[in-house]
């Protein structure tokens, strides 16, 4: 559940769907308002990642434990970031990118969910934020969003993964709308 200013949607209550009832039941709701913010769920636990409210940006994170019903704050990050995107890999939280301030973000962050700390890992290629992040065989990918490099918002086209300590551009997007240059994700091994 949601309210909105017209501007920023903050999210003040948190539903879960049922799908033996095939119902949807309201859970307990977080801590602190958040909006454009990521969740990712490790085990039995969500974690609600920074984001923002109506008065200021975010570097909180609180986890769910589904068992208990509760929500509680675990380490924060360093600094305030939102409009960025996670995913899991070996148990651990992975957030890329994102805002601080009027700045788009290159940031790669971990979360160990065991030893409760947050650590910065090897810069994204392009800075984005409002796009999407997923984990695929090992690899993290960043996909879509936008930036203000050249002076102006503009969509990204690159999609990129991450391998071992650094990222790599998979395929872009060429200078003909809508043409998509295959040959750089058969090159990467991807396509068989």
């Amino acid at each position: 559940g949601a309210i909105s200013n017209s501007r920023i949607i903050i999210v003040i209550f948190i539903l879960r769907y049922d799908p033996r009832h095939n119902k949807w039941l309201q859970i307990q709701s977080l801590q602190q308002p958040h909006a454009d913010h990521c969740i990712c769920a490790v085990g039995d636990c969500l974690y609600a990642i920074a984001g923002r409210d109506y008065h200021q940006e975010l570097n909180v994170v609180e986890r769910y434990n589904s068992r208990l019903n509760t929500w509680e704050y675990v380490a924060p990050l360093k600094k305030e970031v939102y409009a960025h995107a996670g995913t899991v890999h070996a148990g651990k939280v992975y957030i890329a990118c994102g805002r601080s301030g009027r700045n788009y973000l290159k940031d790669l962050l971990c979360y160990d969910p065991e030893t409760n700390h947050w650590e910065s890992k090897a810069d994204a290629p392009v800075e984005r934020a409002w796009h999407g992040m997923a984990t695929v065989r090992e690899k993290l990918y960043l996909l879509g969003g936008s930036n203000n490099v050249n002076g102006y918002r503009q969509d990204i086209m690159h999609v990129s993964f991450q391998q071992k300590t650094n990222f790599i551009y998979l395929c872009f997007y060429n200078q003909v709308p809508h043409s998509f240059q295959r040959q750089n994700i058969a090159d990467a091994g991807i396509l068989k």
